[in-house]
């Protein structure tokens, strides 16, 4: 009679071990690849805006005094009231290329927005009293505004024109 290898049960949590213990692991010597994949912004859903609602709710918002470790201001409720409503008001299209990264506290209290495509990039500084934007297209300044209303009193179509003018989605 020849000796029979241990019969392997499916329902043992055994026969892996038991296979390798036999034959050892056949995968042993080969090398192995990992594919890093590039960081995709995702297309946003219905649900975009509520995430960057959610961002400016709990993140933003809870910087405290000295954040970044160099005296850092809070950011103001202003600019955060601001922001929400800013949020809120643009259309769905022009927050496709928006990510959480490219809305970003600033140390004096204001928070950036970035809107990039095509060589085109629109930034926007809300501060508590006044904002500021520029335009720029292939790293050359075309229209800035330094003293630009945005608050509840305001309409946010001016912007929306900037945006319109310049970034169509």
């Amino acid at each position: 009679m020849t000796d029979m290898p241990p019969s392997i049960s499916c329902n043992s949590r055994e026969p892996i071990e038991m296979v390798t213990s036999l034959i050892g692991n056949p995968f042993a010597n080969f090398p192995v690849f990992t594919i890093d994949k590039p960081k995709q912004k995702v297309a946003p859903t219905r649900l975009f805006r509520e995430d960057l609602l959610a961002y400016v709710e709990n993140e933003i918002a809870s910087l405290q005094k000295n954040w970044d470790g160099y005296g850092a201001h809070p950011i103001h409720p202003k600019v955060q009231k601001k922001l929400s409503d800013l949020i809120k008001s643009i259309p769905y299209p022009f927050w496709r290329s928006v990510s959480e990264d490219d809305i970003t506290p600033n140390n004096s209290g204001t928070v950036s927005i970035e809107w990039q495509r095509a060589g085109m990039k629109i930034f926007l500084e809300i501060g508590s009293e006044y904002s500021t934007y520029f335009v720029k297209k292939s790293g050359v300044l075309i229209e800035t505004n330094n003293n630009f209303l945005l608050d509840e009193y305001s309409t946010k179509t001016p912007f929306l024109i900037i945006l319109n003018r310049y970034f169509l989605p």
